[in-house]
């Protein structure tokens, strides 16, 4: 019987939580329990912010998780060199990710982005789980599970000639694929309180009725992810005991919006009015400024001292 909400908490370094009374959702979560001590690995596709690394997590908890590693390698930011130790290790004494996996779970983030010489490693790995170290005398044997996501869709790939159809079909033996945060309204409200819960601090900070129709009523391209940034955004922003729809406004930049035409302003002149714009309207408070415009607050004090430097500040401000 499927329940009628699922909280998966965060990991212990704090990544990904999974929060839903979406059926469809839900539906995914207990197909994914009943497989979640096989060794058989899995496909988990989506858009960006969905929660594929969660449900990754979720999948190694139900399984193979009770002190064992659950080991995460991103597939789009290393390069091939890189990526070929961290499957295979360069001698024995460097184990790569599937050695330090050994017993538990490799996360494969964003898969297809996985040089195509790479993916003919990963197959021959996962045909035999065993990994040909670099200096070593002899394969070495792994016992993990492979966890594949992509927020490309793999098959299209496949028949583009970008992605190996014989690794397609080993990963899409059980595949997912999770659906957008605007297919799962009824889930927008329960994330935001779960957001505003772990960020509001000691606070008696509450969503307001419109701010909550505010939610709702995004299309949320970014998905759970925006989402989350967006409530973070508003805890710093609001100014009394409530949430307002303001707070939640959507902003492209993740800052409050300039009140005037940038036309004409150089780059540099558009981030020093940002900034001021933003000390502004947070009072003059730092910390709060920095969070809201994403970067931190050593940044902030640097560009200040310098716009001081410049004439842009008096002695005793900002």
């Amino acid at each position: 019987m499927t329940p009628d909400a699922v909280v998966v908490e965060p990991a212990a370094d704090g990544r990904g939580s999974i929060i839903t009374r979406d059926r469809a959702m839900l539906r995914l979560l207990e197909v994914a329990d009943s497989m979640a001590s096989s060794r058989v690995p899995l496909l988990v596709q989506g858009e960006s912010g969905t929660g594929k690394e969660a449900f990754a997590r979720h999948v190694h908890e139900r399984g193979r998780g009770v002190g064992k590693p659950f080991v995460a390698v991103d597939c789009a930011s290393r390069p091939r060199d890189l990526l070929e130790s961290a499957l295979s290790g360069r001698q024995r004494r460097e184990l790569g990710k599937l050695q330090f996996a050994d017993g538990g779970t490799l996360l494969l983030d964003e898969v297809s982005e996985l040089d195509i010489r790479l993916q003919a490693t990963l197959l021959r790995v996962l045909q035999a789980y065993e990994v040909d170290c670099v200096g070593g005398a002899a394969p070495e044997r792994v016992d993990v599970r492979v966890v594949a996501t992509s927020r490309r869709r793999l098959r299209e790939l496949v028949d583009e000639g970008r992605f190996s159809e014989d690794l397609y079909r080993r990963l899409s033996a059980v595949s997912f694929e999770l659906p957008p945060l605007r297919k799962r309204a009824g889930d927008i409200s329960l994330l935001a309180e779960h957001f505003l819960a772990r960020r509001r601090g000691g606070r008696a900070l509450v969503l307001s009725d419109a701010a909550r129709a505010a939610l709702e009523a995004r299309p949320w391209p970014g998905n759970v992810r925006e989402l989350q940034n967006a409530i973070e955004r508003a805890v710093l922003a609001a100014q009394g005991a409530e949430i307002s729809a303001d707070d939640v406004a959507d902003r492209d930049t993740g800052v409050p919006r300039l009140g005037v035409s940038l036309a004409g302003l150089t780059l540099r002149q558009v981030e020093r009015r940002l900034i001021f714009d933003t000390l502004e309207r947070t009072r003059d408070n730092r910390t709060q400024a920095a969070r809201l415009l994403g970067i931190s607050i050593r940044t902030l004090r640097n560009k200040l001292a310098a716009y001081r430097g410049q004439g842009f500040l008096g002695p005793g401000s900002g």
